[in-house]
């Protein structure tokens, strides 16, 4: 696979990702972390914005959603106005991401190095695991949103976009 159908394939991957969990994730950042009016709304996108540039040019792996995401909660914290049980949550999905983002994707990645007879083996892949592990794990261990009714148990809210 060249780079542009790789580019292609992980372009899909973010837009499945962005129609799975995004309405969700926006709603949490837009209403439930802090109230914020247009001005403030447009200040956390500008500092958002030119921290990830910064972060881009010198190529630092960094997360837009996390930098928006603390800039709001910022924002919240300034004003005394921040909804602490969302920023809570917004953390503990941060903490529990990474290390479960990494266990499924070394799971796969295992899958992917057994040989089987007539199959061609191919970095694809583990970089494809990888990508979705990452993805399920934002997706589902991330920003829970309202209660559910039963669907997973008290405390566990796997919910598609409505």
């Amino acid at each position: 696979m060249n780079a542009p159908q790789l580019f292609v394939l992980v372009t899909a991957g973010m837009v499945v990702g962005s129609l799975v969990a995004g309405r969700r994730v926006t709603q949490v950042l837009a209403e439930d972390v802090t109230p914020m009016d247009h001005r403030e709304g447009l200040a956390a996108n500008l500092v958002t914005a030119m921290l990830v540039t910064t972060g881009a040019i010198f190529g630092l792996p960094m997360s837009t959603t996390h930098v928006s995401s603390g800039g709001i909660v910022s924002v919240g914290a300034q004003r005394g106005s921040l909804n602490e049980r969302t920023a809570r949550e917004i953390g503990m999905a941060w903490v529990v991401t990474v290390p479960a983002a990494a266990l499924l994707g070394a799971g796969v990645y295992a899958l992917a190095r057994v040989p089987r007879p007539g199959e061609v083996k191919t970095r694809l892949v583990a970089e494809l695991g990888r990508a979705g592990a990452a993805a399920l794990a934002e997706a589902f261990f991330s920003i829970r949103g309202p209660p559910c009714r039963g669907l997973a148990g008290p405390g566990l809210c796997w919910r598609l976009p409505t």
